[in-house]
């Protein structure tokens, strides 16, 4: 329905694991708790989300990189 792909993580690496869940967490505080008028809007949404992604990976300062 969703169309969304389930992919696993290795077992016994929890390491992998504790990263992934920090990045949804950043996701929800700083995209989707900003955009909740585009939900209904599947276009949108994947546009305003690859816009943030990018903005996240290349512009936004990432304190661990000083």
């Amino acid at each position: 329905e969703t169309k969304i792909d389930h992919i696993f993580i290795y077992p016994r690496s929890p390491k992998i694991n504790a990263y992934i869940e920090r990045f949804n967490r950043t996701i929800q505080e700083e995209f989707l708790e900003r955009n909740d008028k585009i939900y209904y809007d599947e276009n949108k949404f994947n546009q305003r989300l690859n816009n943030w992604l990018n903005w996240y990976n290349f512009k936004r300062p990432h304190t661990s990189l000083n």
